[in-house]
């Protein structure tokens, strides 16, 4: 009885081991399972992206999922989730979708650009001590700050569209490569990675000292991020370390 006792726990515990590792095998990544999905990001329609929406303006995906959501969506599908998003905060989804692929195609020239080393014509301009440098996203970041003020209506950066001009008080050294931008605000981050990817212009005025720097949004994007306020609150600039 012993003999047999010992063989049906060493039995159990193995079967055990083995449904667990059939549970482990089947739960899906973190990016499809806080949708219920177990359908691959290529293959979801607006249900998931419905859903996808919800759990944005509800603050209920973190920075990383957002993340990892956004770098499996094919183009089409960032403009489908911003012209939902767009819905939801009382924007037309044609104008949505029009600002989207101008915004997405500037940032991916002024991305080219700066890898070729090619100087943006505003960059020359005498109103700025810098310009027009893509600012990317970073979690290290070295004396971080938030917005110090913003700036409505403005057009910068080769911009003839209105944007939001965040000011920023910060010892940087001069060093624009140095700024990197972040945000814990949900909304806000995907607002920016669907209007930019992971970019925004930022710049000084020739009339600042170098412990100034603004970081460019326009409207659409600010409006898809939960307005002005969210972006005061929870948009930060420091320096990668």
């Amino acid at each position: 009885m012993k003999r047999l006792g010992f063989v049906s726990v060493f039995v159990l515990v193995g079967l055990i081991l083995g449904v667990g590792v059939v549970f482990a095998q089947d739960v899906p990544p973190t990016d499809l399972n806080v949708l219920g999905s177990v359908d691959p990001i290529s293959v979801w329609g607006d249900i998931e992206f419905e859903q996808l929406v919800d759990l944005i303006v509800e603050e209920k995906l973190s920075i990383k999922e957002s993340q990892d959501i956004y770098e499996e969506l094919s183009e089409e599908q960032i403009l489908r989730v911003g012209e939902l998003l767009g819905e939801r905060v009382g924007l037309s989804a044609d104008e949505v979708r029009k600002d989207l692929i101008l915004s997405r195609s500037r940032m991916i020239h002024s991305i080219d650009d700066s890898i070729e080393g090619a100087v943006d014509p505003c960059s020359r301009a005498s109103s700025y001590l810098w310009g027009c440098y893509p600012c990317e996203r970073s979690d290290l970041m070295a004396r971080p700050v938030h917005v110090w003020y913003h700036i409505e209506d403005a057009t910068e950066c080769g911009s003839s569209d209105p944007d939001w001009l965040f000011k920023f008080g910060l010892d940087y050294g001069g060093d624009a490569d140095s700024l990197r931008w972040r945000t814990a605000n949900t909304q806000v981050q995907w607002a920016i990675q669907l209007a930019y990817g992971s970019n925004l212009n930022s710049f000084n005025y020739s009339f600042n000292t170098a412990d100034r720097a603004y970081l460019v949004v326009g409207e659409t994007c600010v409006a898809l991020g939960g307005g002005v306020s969210n972006f005061d609150q929870d948009l930060i600039l420091g320096q990668y370390p």
